[in-house]
C-alpha cells in the first residue's frame, strides 16, 4: 500500500497490529509477571487516537519507553493521563481488560480515576504551549518504543512493581528489542520523520542505535522522562529542550 496522508494511519496501525501479534508470541519470565497489551484490549481508543492525530507525515516524534499504568495501560494513548485524554485530546472509548489482570493495577479505561504524573505534565506542557491538540499534532506525534506493560507479581511484601524493557534480562530483552526496533524502522519511513525527541536515556540509546544500523538521516534530540523522578521544574527542562534545538518552530501556531 503505497502512503499518502489518507491512508497512513491504516499502515501505521497495520504495523502496530503486527508488533503485538509478534511480541504475544514471546515468552516472559521472573520478574515480568503481569503483561498488559493494549494495542489489544484498548485497540478502539488507540486506533481512534492514531486516525485522528496521525493523518500526514510528521516531522517530530517524541519516542518513550512503554506505557504506564496510569496511561496508556487505562486509555490506549502514549502518555494518556485519563482526564487530559478525555477533555484536551477529546478521546474515549471502550477499553476490555487484559488477559492476566493484576489485582493492584486493575484496567477502568477512561473511568479510571488514577493520574498518570508523566502524562499530565507532558501533554500539560504543550498544552500551554500549542493551546490546541490540532497545533500540537500537526508536525508531531507521540509513540512508545514497547507497547508492553509489565509488572512484578504481586506478593507479600511487593506492590506489582512496574518493570521497565530496560530492566528485562538476557535474550528475551535482545528479542523484544529487535522486534519493537524493526517496527520503529518502519514508522519513522511511513512518517518521514526529521527529529526523533528521546523521552529518557533508554529511548535515546535505542533510537540512536537504530539509525545507525538504518542509515537513516535523522536527528535524535534527548529530553528528560517527565515522571516525579524529574522534580517540579520539568516545564522549565522542557523549555529549555524547545529553546536551544530547532524544535520551537514545530509547535507554533503560525507554522
Amino acid at each position: 500500500m503505497e502512503a499518502n496522508d489518507e491512508n497512513i494511519p491504516k499502515i501505521f496501525l497495520k504495523y502496530e497490529d503486527q508488533l503485538s501479534k509478534e511480541l504475544n508470541n514471546l515468552t516472559f519470565s521472573s520478574p515480568a509477571h503481569y503483561i498488559y497489551n493494549p494495542l489489544e484490549y484498548a485497540w478502539k481508543p488507540h486506533s481512534t487516537f492514531v486516525k485522528t492525530y496521525c493523518k500526514g507525515t510528521k516531522d517530530v516524534l517524541f519516542l518513550r519507553i512503554n506505557p504506564g499504568p496510569w496511561g496508556m495501560c487505562q486509555t490506549g494513548i502514549p502518555f494518556g493521563e485519563v482526564n487530559i485524554s478525555k477533555e484536551w485530546l477529546k478521546m474515549n472509548g471502550e477499553v476490555e481488560k487484559p488477559k492476566n489482570e493484576c489485582p493492584k493495577k486493575q484496567i477502568k479505561g477512561f473511568e479510571c480515576h488514577r493520574s498518570e504524573q508523566s502524562g499530565k505534565r507532558f501533554y500539560g506542557f504543550f498544552k500551554n504551549l500549542c493551546r490546541t491538540p490540532e497545533v500540537f499534532f500537526k508536525n508531531a506525534f507521540v509513540y512508545n518504543f514497547c507497547p508492553l506493560s509489565f509488572m512484578e507479581k504481586e506478593e507479600e511484601g511487593k506492590r506489582c512493581a512496574n518493570i521497565t524493557p530496560d530492566k528485562l534480562k538476557g535474550q528475551i530483552k535482545k528479542d523484544l528489542e529487535n522486534i519493537c526496533g524493526k517496527t520503529l524502522v518502519n514508522i519513522l519511513k511511513l512518517l518521514d520523520v526529521k527529529i526523533i525527541v528521546a523521552v529518557g536515556r533508554y529511548t535515546e540509546k535505542q533510537a540512536v542505535k537504530i539509525i545507525q544500523e538504518s542509515q537513516l538521516d535523522i536527528e535524535v534530540i534527548y529530553m528528560r522522562h517527565p515522571s516525579r523522578m524529574a522534580g517540579r521544574n520539568w516545564s522549565k527542562t522542557a523549555q529549555n529542550v524547545l529553546d536551544t534545538t530547532d524544535l520551537k518552530q514545530y509547535f507554533s501556531n503560525n507554522n
